[in-house]
């Protein structure tokens, strides 16, 4: 079973699809989660737009929001107003991907408990996988 990520900080994601103890933080969301992968890759290409000529660096490896966001001048110049607001949409976007998919380990739960069906763990773990990535792609 996925433990409540709530009350560890574990991603449930990374937990079930790579048996992982990965925790939630940034480096986690904007570097390693597979959750969020195109969605970073979006952001990524966004940001890779606006700071085409600047030494900003908006890799996945090198990655920071900090970075990005402040500069040395005391108002925020276009180019971070609008970095800002593409950050805020990944992160929300992030946040719904995340919903979205505890809502569907829920669905499987109760899924299970109505059938009664019990497999060997790792065919539990298998099954939850597949059926989790098909709730997640089916908009």
């Amino acid at each position: 079973a996925v433990v409540s990520t709530q009350s560890t900080g574990v991603c449930a994601w990374c937990e079930l699809t790579l048996d992982t103890n990965s925790i939630e933080n940034e480096d986690h969301l904007t570097k390693e989660c597979d959750l969020y992968a195109s969605l970073r890759r979006k952001l990524l290409s966004k940001l890779n737009h606006i700071y085409s000529s600047s030494n900003i660096p908006t890799t996945s490896s090198n990655f920071s929001f900090i970075e990005i966001t402040t500069n040395s001048e005391s108002t925020p110049n276009n180019n971070q107003i609008q970095a800002m607001r593409i950050i805020a949409r990944f992160l929300t976007n992030c946040l719904n991907s995340r919903e979205k998919f505890l809502d569907s380990i829920k669905v499987l739960d109760l899924q299970k408990q109505s059938t009664g069906n019990v497999l060997p763990h790792a065919s539990q773990q298998c099954l939850r996988r597949v059926q989790c990535s098909i709730l997640l792609h089916n908009d």
